[in-house]
């Protein structure tokens, strides 16, 4: 969707590509076919995807893993919200996304995808650490998503990254 790094898609067969049909089911009361925005505003999974890998090596502590698959995965996920969130005079905002409640769409600094972002994003210097210790590895990923060269600006989006303040007590979504 004109974004570096990687969005995982929010639904996939063994293609691994995005599988979310364009349109489901006909809406009773129209007749017409139901639009899915999801392929493009469902996107929360890329940063989770990112706090599983990290969750599951902060449990285990298997560096296997992060090396093989996880560090390249967190980096690849932060790149594709480093470039997804705006710039405003507010800070960093992502817009136009569905949460994963998955039924409110077009919102504007979902607060769940918000932190799980900025979590993605803080994941990226850990990962890179990891990597620096096994040079095979880190020039894999550093060749296939020039990592090394956004990690400040990934840093720098996390602490600025927007978030709704709260109303009568309560997080807007």
């Amino acid at each position: 969707n004109g974004h570096g790094g990687q969005r995982v898609p929010e639904e996939s067969e063994a293609t691994g590509g995005e599988e979310t049909p364009e349109y489901a089911a006909l809406n009773i009361p129209t007749g017409q076919p139901t639009h899915i925005p999801n392929p493009t505003t469902e996107i929360h999974i890329t940063a989770e995807r990112a706090y599983m890998a990290m969750g599951y090596y902060r449990i285990t502590g298997d560096v296997d893993f992060m090396l093989e698959h996880g560090c390249e995965l967190v980096l690849a996920c932060a790149l594709f919200w480093a470039d997804r969130c705006e710039s405003t005079d507010r800070g960093y905002e992502i817009r136009d996304v569905i949460g994963p409640d998955e039924y409110t769409e077009s919102i504007d600094n979902n607060t769940y995808t918000n932190h799980m972002v900025k979590r993605c994003l803080q994941y990226a210097p850990e990962s890179a650490a990891l990597l620096a210790a096994s040079p095979r590895h880190e020039a894999a990923v550093q060749d296939s998503w020039r990592y090394r060269d956004g990690l400040e600006r990934k840093a720098r989006i996390a602490r600025g990254l927007y978030f709704a303040p709260q109303q009568q007590g309560m997080t807007p979504q």
